[in-house]
């Protein structure tokens, strides 16, 4: 266990070998623009800018093939001002220290704006867990629980479920955790209803989104019944929002996932193509819908969410998307050029107006 020693409190480090990329370049650039229109003190920025701590460990694993790997993980603990630190876990194959330390970030932010009594954290393993066996995930879940054990607890870190983890892994956790000798099922959120986990947390943020969906499209002086909604990401959060938006009246009209991209203009029914992949069958090849080449926001829609990974809204699909709406399921779907707020400000939200032009674009 490797804790970051120091930070950096210049905000965009120079253009070298450890600048910042991807997710954490694009959180720089929003935290630098936000920041200098707030026009705050340097010690305050450099306050929110820099992590609590970061830490990365090394796990070794043993396949069930006889060989051995040694994979990385991380946890970055970016503040603890209003409560403990509090964030997600992803297992997904490329995870780096850069893309955790953007999204603790965010979770920073995210609490802040709801005014919830906890800081920003996130972690992760760089491996694939579709290729993992159950025991295997087990015991990778096992070392990481205990490499980073010192440095969490339910009044200092809570970690939850992410991409490529569930309840399953969090109780994992949990038991781990207690046979350390840390009996706090607190420790983590997102664990099975049994071990003290909420009935509600695995439709929770997609219910949000729909929540949000439906009361934005309300503000700019619409109904939800008969509205065109596409959602990038079939998964924790893109699913459950498909289906509360369907029950609250709305057409899903799009869907997408790692498999590909399905249409229906009539409208797709959520449930059978939840029905659909989870009997093991991907959602591209859904009978009831027509194959979509291309981004699934760029179809002809009012309401567009990203509910998969960061960065998918690029210039590109930006140019293309036909939504009048665009909510965000997903951590930073947008890069910063792709987005213009309805309010003509550069300020962030979950709930933004796409760009009718863009200099360079095609007219449409």
């Amino acid at each position: 266990m490797t804790p970051d020693t120091g930070a950096d409190c210049s905000v965009m480090p120079a253009a070298t070998s450890t600048a910042p990329q991807g997710l954490l370049a694009w959180e720089h650039t929003r935290f630098n623009r936000i920041t200098a229109d707030l026009a705050l003190p340097e010690a305050t920025v450099c306050a929110l800018h820099c992590a609590t701590r970061s830490v990365t460990v090394e796990l070794p694993l043993t396949h069930d093939d006889g060989s051995t790997a040694v994979l990385r993980g991380y946890r970055v603990q970016h503040s603890h001002t209003l409560g403990p630190a509090k964030g997600g876990t992803r297992y997904r194959p490329g995870v780096n220290l850069d893309d955790v330390t953007a999204l603790a970030r965010l979770m920073t932010w995210k609490t802040a704006l709801h005014r919830l009594p906890f800081g920003g954290a996130k972690g992760g393993i760089d491996c694939d867990p579709t290729v993992l066996s159950a025991r295997e995930r087990h015991e990778l879940t096992r070392c990481y629980l205990l490499a980073i054990l010192p440095v969490i607890g339910s009044q200092v870190d809570v970690l939850a479920p992410d991409v490529g983890t569930d309840a399953q892994i969090m109780a994992w956790m949990v038991r781990t955790a207690a046979e350390a000798g840390v009996p706090d099922p607190a420790i983590v959120t997102g664990k099975p209803v049994l071990l003290g986990g909420s009935r509600f947390r695995a439709a929770s943020t997609g219910v949000g989104v729909a929540h949000v969906a439906q009361r934005a499209w309300e503000h700019l002086g619409h109904r939800l019944d008969g509205a065109r909604i596409t959602i990038e990401g079939f998964g924790a959060v893109g699913s459950h929002a498909a289906l509360e938006l369907a029950d609250r009246g709305a057409r899903v009209v799009g869907l997408s996932d790692i498999s590909g991209a399905i249409t229906n203009t009539a409208g797709l029914d959520p449930r059978a193509v939840q029905d659909w992949v989870a009997s093991g069958r991907d959602l591209a090849s859904y009978p009831d819908a027509d194959r979509f080449e291309g981004s699934v926001l760029t179809l002809e829609c009012d309401i567009a969410i990203p509910a998969a990974l960061e960065g998918t809204i690029t210039d590109e699909v930006a140019d293309g998307m036909q939504a009048q709406l665009v909510v965000e399921g997903a951590n930073g779907p947008t890069v910063p050029s792709a987005v213009e707020f309805s309010t003509g400000s550069t300020k962030p939200g979950s709930a933004w107006r796409p760009r009718r032009s863009r200099p360079g674009a095609t007219p449409r």
